[in-house]
């Protein structure tokens, strides 16, 4: 069976014959120093040709190893030589040229413009566009990739650098169409893109529908179709195979097919939905425009052209009309159609008709933008949340300061605070108690200590590890800076427990010197008196709990390539650094806990992977807090942070789920969705 990996090798392989064979003639005319090949005697003809084939067989070694890299460039070598070697010769007909003008010109030519090549296919741009619509719809903002052909200008790694970069605008649905892999992506690379996609916080989520290359044939690759979909689904993705999805209360998603799939007609999948609402399909190929008119769609999405990406592509695919358009925005009728030139590249690190991009796309009823939009929203919801606030200060700032402040402050505005509580603690034996304030002394103390197996027996050991998980939810700061490690023998025999002490935050050679280990946890408690210093009497609980999350989002960005050492550690979300959700929430527990205010911290999950926030305590009853997904989703203030703050139980459950079945009992919506 001829594969599509195959047809590239043969259509490479000939590129590479004719360019060589072209620039023998070169640097055959090189070598006899411009004189006409019939004007020379023939040993120095065999003598020119013989040291042409030097280069040529340095050039079609590395041609052949690395086909999809070397092939190119010197096919523009030969192009650049021939066409500059032309045009001297007709400028200068009666002037001899310097036989080595030609090649002195074509190769530093062929090298600037190919390095311009390669650095356009792996550079990626950010290109916008402001739609306006007539239907009356809610602002939507929308992250458009495709064709990142994974394994050709970047590797699984470099996806989800470039998803991380994308995930800084919060964009509020993220679209895929098509071509995510390709046919030699390896396995490995496939399932950490779809572990960054997994990651990447939005409103509604991950789309995704299938291209050529992701369906192609799997000979050269080591997973199938079926694979990458499954892993898709695993992280979250919402794969659509001509199917339509509703997000939020405006606006459809169809997902077609691929044409090269079996797939249903556009005017069957929209058929059915309700046309006052906006309706965006994502097509991989830009080849059914007249059908996606008709049928009223409001966006068309695609991918699949690469924009041309080498000269002369583009001009010819729009002259022979191979596809309905190439690359950019075009309108037919009330229907806008935008095809990206993608994020990667297909099979050569280059690109030179185009760019690589992604795309940010923001619909709205009445022309101004979504950050906009949601900015005229939070600030009525921060008017409307503050105005208690603001008359507080005024009462405050009209009276004495040698006056209590419980006698300065508007008795009509509710101050409660409810007290932290000490997480639970299950009824210990006596050696569980002993071992408990023992290590609680010792790790206070950054108190090495080596506890011998053979000594204390495998019971104690066990003790000690289970009465280590107890430790750390009572005193979340030990997270930051201590660790007990088992050590075994050659034979993994267990000789038993260490404690030690290390710089967990130091991503790069932490040190285990104890006085560096004093020293930062020093600076840890002086940052955490220096934040509580923000917190008065005068504040609400609410107040108080929105400051003390809004300085953990402040300091803290989220891990995406999990290299932070202290993930589950309270550290970051007070000195600044990154963690993920169980240190987003620990920070949050923590600083709760020293301000005395109530606050745990809930297990569950959010698009399907494991994940951590916290509960927090109002006069009106309990809220869920997420300052993971409210620090992703938007800065302090905007309505995308404050989406994930104080919420009830019925909107936490919208994208979250609950293991530990904890209950919010508050009613009142701080929030609206």
């Amino acid at each position: 069976m001829i594969t599509m990996f195959s047809l590239m090798f043969v259509l490479f392989f000939t590129l590479l014959l004719v360019s060589l064979a072209g620039l023998f003639f070169c640097f055959r005319s090189l070598f006899l120093k411009g004189e006409p090949v019939k004007t020379v005697s023939k040993e120095k003809r065999k003598k020119a040709s013989l040291l042409s084939l030097i280069p040529l067989l340095i050039l079609g070694i590395a041609g052949a190893i690395l086909p999809f890299i070397i092939v190119l460039p010197i096919f523009h070598l030969m192009v650049f030589w021939i066409v500059i070697a032309c045009i001297l010769f007709f400028i200068n007909k009666k002037k001899k040229t310097p036989y080595w003008l030609a090649a002195a010109i074509a190769i530093p030519v062929t090298i600037i413009y190919m390095s311009v090549a390669f650095f356009l296919a792996v550079h990626i741009y950010k290109t916008e566009y402001h739609l306006e619509t007539k239907k009356d719809v809610e602002p939507l903002s929308v992250a458009l990739i495709s064709d990142s052909h994974v394994g050709v200008c970047f590797d699984g790694e470099g996806f989800a650098e470039r998803i991380e970069k994308i995930s800084e605008h919060q964009a509020d649905v993220l679209v895929i169409a098509g071509d995510f892999v390709d046919e030699y992506t390896k396995k490995k690379d496939m399932v950490i893109c779809c572990e960054a996609l997994g990651k990447i916080k939005t409103t509604y989520g991950v789309f995704y529908v299938p291209g050529n290359h992701d369906i192609g044939d799997n000979a050269n690759r080591d997973f199938d179709f079926d694979e990458l979909i499954e892993e898709m689904e695993k992280n979250g993705v919402h794969v659509l195979f001509d199917e339509v999805a509703e997000i939020g209360d405006d606006y459809y998603i169809v997902g077609r097919n691929d044409r090269s799939m079996v797939r249903k007609d556009i005017s069957e999948l929209t058929a059915p939905l309700d046309h006052s609402k906006y309706i965006i399909v994502l097509d991989h190929q830009p080849n059914d425009y007249a059908e996606e008119e008709k049928a009223g769609c409001d966006l068309v999405l695609g991918g699949h052209t690469h924009g041309g990406q080498m000269i002369p592509i583009r001009p010819l695919g729009e002259l022979t009309g191979a596809n309905d358009s190439t690359y950019g925005l075009k309108t037919r009728g009330e229907t806008i159609f935008i095809v990206s030139s993608g994020i990667g590249s297909w099979a050569v690190p280059y690109k030179t008709g185009t760019i690589s991009e992604y795309c940010l796309i923001d619909i709205t009823s009445d022309g101004s933008t979504v950050a906009e939009r949601k900015k005229e929203t939070t600030e009525t919801t921060v008017i409307e949340s503050t105005t208690e606030s603001t008359t507080e200060e005024t009462t405050t700032e009209a009276t004495t300061t040698e006056t209590p402040p419980s006698e300065t402050l508007d008795p009509s505005i509710d101050r409660t605070c409810y007290p932290y509580e000490e997480p639970e603690m299950p009824e210990l034996t006596p050696q569980q108690q002993k071992i408990y304030e023992d290590l609680c002394e010792k790790i206070s103390n950054f108190e090495p200590y080596f506890y011998d197996r053979k000594e204390l027996g495998y019971d104690y050991m066990d003790d000690l590890l289970y009465v280590t998980g107890l430790l750390e939810e009572q005193h979340l700061e030990f997270r930051n800076y201590y660790e007990l490690q088992e050590v075994t023998d050659d034979q993994m025999e267990l000789l038993g427990m260490k404690l030690e002490y290390w710089c967990r935050w130091e991503t790069e050679n932490p040190s285990h010197d104890i006085n560096d280990v004093k020293a930062g946890m020093e600076a840890f408690n002086k940052k955490t008196e220096e934040i509580l210093s923000g917190l008065s009497d005068d504040m609400t609980a609410y107040e108080k709990y929105y400051y003390l999350a809004a300085q953990i989002s402040i300091n803290q960005d989220y891990d995406y390539l999990g290299d932070a050492s202290v993930q589950a550690a309270p550290w970051a979300g007070i000195m600044g650094g990154e963690s993920i959700c169980a240190g987003y929430s620990a920070a949050m527990e923590y600083l709760c806990k020293k301000a005395d205010l109530y606050c745990i911290t809930i297990s569950g999950t959010i698009q399907n992977e494991g994940h951590a926030w916290n509960l927090i305590k109002l006069p009106e009853g309990t809220y869920h807090v997420d300052v993971t997904w409210a620090d992703g989703t938007g800065e302090v203030g905007t309505y995308g942070w404050t989406r994930y703050f104080a919420l009830t139980q019925e909107q936490i459950l919208i994208d979250h789920t609950i293991v530990d079945e904890t209950v919010a009992t508050g009613q009142k919506e701080f929030v609206t969705f």
